[in-house]
């Protein structure tokens, strides 16, 4: 512990640069973005916020991940890019951003098939100085495996964002899977077809809040080896609205309000199928303060609150209704300036008490110029 604070007795100033995954997830936010917070992590929502990006490089510290490729805080992905903002054209390459959607998909017709992997996005901007600005992104991601367990597995996938800031008021965003197939899990001849995914959304600054929805739709076609396809789809509903208030000009407090239905089902035989019905209001606040030159502190609350229930019904059988159980969650995080080098990182626990010989995980470092 005494280490610690010695090492930040000699940090120097720094102006703020974020763009990282523990951030967001400190504050209660979507790691790949936020409806009404501010980080250049927005552009893996919407790709137009290119134009709000400086130049700067960031990286994402973490390893391969589980299995099933899913991230999060103790299973963080390693990943990283360099952001040309502010440019007559900005642009950014990224390298390792694997897209959730279609991983989550995967995973729910077989955990043993390759998900997307070393995948590349390029994201570029166009209609600076204008009224209207818009951003594109590509993503792509081909693998193959004809080692393990004396399969042959590989996949494919492809990918293209698009966005456009209207103004100050609106923001429109969408996201299409051009391309999702995978082979190979438990047998050779298994085949995943992933149909073309879409997730549309709008941001609306109304007055003192911002007020958001967005669709989620995710189909895809599962065939085992030697039997008949069988059908996955998923569909989630989202809206809701956020306030930020600025407490001084280093320091600010949010809250927001959420709306999702999130229905997904899943055929297990050709005449049997399980379908999951999750609904949730979600209420949440924080707030974040650089409190030291060389020192920034945030934290979250959020919670599931009336609506906050999951049904679950298959083929011949009562649907099973239960609450969504301990929904309250508490984050927390900070960052630490080196001009111009920062390190952002979420607190580490044990029990609710602070881990003093670990004090940050999902550690990401980013480096503006």
């Amino acid at each position: 512990m005494s280490k610690f604070w010695l090492l930040l007795a000699v940090i120097v100033g720094a102006s703020p640069a974020f763009a990282t995954k523990s951030r967001l997830e400190a504050l209660s936010q979507d790691a790949n973005g936020s409806y009404y917070i501010k980080d250049e992590r927005n552009i893996f929502l919407n790709p137009a916020y290119i134009h709000n990006v400086d130049r700067r490089i960031n990286l994402e510290w973490g390893n391969a991940g589980t299995a099933t490729k899913v991230d999060g805080f103790t299973t963080p992905k390693a990943e990283g890019g360099w952001f040309n903002g502010k440019h007559s054209m900005p642009y950014a390459a990224y390298l390792g951003n694997e897209d959730t959607q279609a991983i989550t998909a995967r995973n729910a017709a077989d955990t043993a098939f390759m998900k997307p992997d070393n995948t590349f996005d390029f994201i570029w901007g166009m209609g600076t100085g204008m009224t209207n600005r818009w951003g594109f992104a590509a993503s792509f991601s081909k693998n193959k495996d004809e080692v393990t367990g004396g399969i042959d597995r590989s996949e494919t996938f492809a990918g293209l964002r698009a966005g456009v800031l209207l103004g100050d008021a609106w923001e429109i965003f969408g996201h299409f899977h051009l391309l999702d197939e995978a082979d190979g899990a438990a047998a050779d001849g298994d085949e995943y077809k992933g149909k073309m995914g879409l997730m549309a959304g709008a941001i609306y600054n109304w007055g003192q809040y911002r007020v958001y929805g967005r669709i989620d739709k995710k189909d895809a076609e599962y065939t085992p080896a030697g039997a008949s396809g069988l059908d996955l789809t998923g569909l989630e509903i989202t809206i809701g609205a956020g306030h930020s208030e600025e407490l001084s000009s280093k320091s600010f407090l949010f809250y927001f309000a959420e709306l999702s239905r999130d229905t997904n089902e899943v055929d297990t035989a050709p005449s049997t199928s399980t379908e999951t019905e999750t609904t949730q209001v979600l209420l949440g606040f924080g707030v974040e303060g650089q409190v030291k030159d060389w020192l920034t502190l945030r934290g979250s609350v959020n919670q599931g609150l009336l609506l906050n229930a999951t049904s679950t019904k298959t083929t011949g059988t009562p649907s099973a209704d239960q609450s969504i159980a301990d929904s309250t969650a508490v984050a927390g995080g900070m960052s630490i300036n080196f001009d111009p080098f920062r390190l952002d990182g979420s607190f580490t626990t044990t029990g609710g008490t602070l881990n003093a010989g670990n004090i940050m995980s999902r550690v990401a470092m980013t480096y503006a110029y």
